[in-house]
C-alpha cells in the first residue's frame, strides 16, 4: 500500500509540475484504420485510410490534468479476395468521438494515455475495387454500435500555438456477429492542432 501511494504521488507531482494546460483548440488529421478479426479463408483483412478527423480540444484540471477532444472520427478497414478476379472493399464509418487523455511530460512534448468513446453517426463510405477499377459510394442508415477503447499518443509542439500528435487506438468494443466472429477496431492516427 505504501508503494502504491508513493507511485501515485510521484505521478501526480509529475503531471502537475508541467506547464499550464492548453486552452481551446482545433485539430485536423487522418489515420489508417483496421480491425482485429478472424478472416474467413481466402479473405485478407487490411488497413484503410480514414480522413478527416476534425474537432475541438480543451485542457481541463479535474484533480488531475486532462485533455479532452470532441469531433468527427472514423473507423474502417478493407478486405481483399482473389477469385481469379481481385476484389478489394474498403469501409469507412463516421463517428462522433469523445476522447479524454491524461498528459505526461516526455522530452519536448508530452505523452498521453486515455479513453475514447465513439457515437456512431450511421453513415460512411464504401469503396469497391475490381481488378483496378474503383468506385466509391456513400452508405447511410447503418446500424453501428458505439465504440470505445484505449488511446496512446505523443504530441510535439512546433511552436506555442501549433502542435503535431501521433498515436494508436485499440478498440475494446466487439462489433462482430455470428458470421464474422469477434471484430474490434484499431488504428493509427496523426493530427495537427492549433491552440487559441
Amino acid at each position: 500500500m505504501k508503494y502504491l501511494l508513493t507511485i501515485t504521488l510521484a505521478l501526480s507531482s509529475l503531471t502537475i509540475a508541467q506547464d499550464e494546460l492548453p486552452g481551446w483548440g482545433v485539430y485536423l488529421g487522418g489515420g489508417l484504420g483496421g480491425v482485429s478479426m478472424d478472416a474467413p479463408d481466402g479473405v485478407t483483412v487490411g488497413s484503410e485510410p480514414q480522413l478527416p478527423f476534425i474537432g475541438v480540444s480543451k485542457g481541463l484540471m479535474l484533480g488531475v490534468p486532462l485533455l479532452v477532444n470532441v469531433g468527427l472520427g472514423k473507423r474502417g478497414f478493407n478486405t481483399e479476395v482473389d477469385m481469379g478476379v481481385k476484389w478489394k472493399t474498403g469501409m469507412s464509418y463516421d463517428y462522433l468521438d469523445i476522447a479524454v487523455g491524461m498528459p505526461f511530460p516526455a522530452g519536448p512534448g508530452f505523452a498521453s494515455a486515455g479513453l475514447l468513446f465513439g457515437v456512431p453517426l450511421n453513415s460512411g463510405t464504401m469503396t469497391l475495387d475490381i481488378d483496378g477499377e474503383s468506385e466509391s459510394s456513400s452508405i447511410d442508415d447503418l446500424e453501428m454500435d458505439p465504440d470505445y477503447g484505449l488511446m496512446l499518443a505523443y504530441s510535439y509542439p512546433v511552436n506555442e500555438k501549433i502542435g503535431v500528435s501521433a498515436g494508436y487506438y485499440l478498440g475494446l468494443a466487439d462489433h462482430g456477429d455470428s458470421d464474422v466472429g469477434e471484430m474490434k477496431f484499431n488504428g493509427i492516427f496523426m493530427m495537427v492542432g492549433y491552440t487559441f
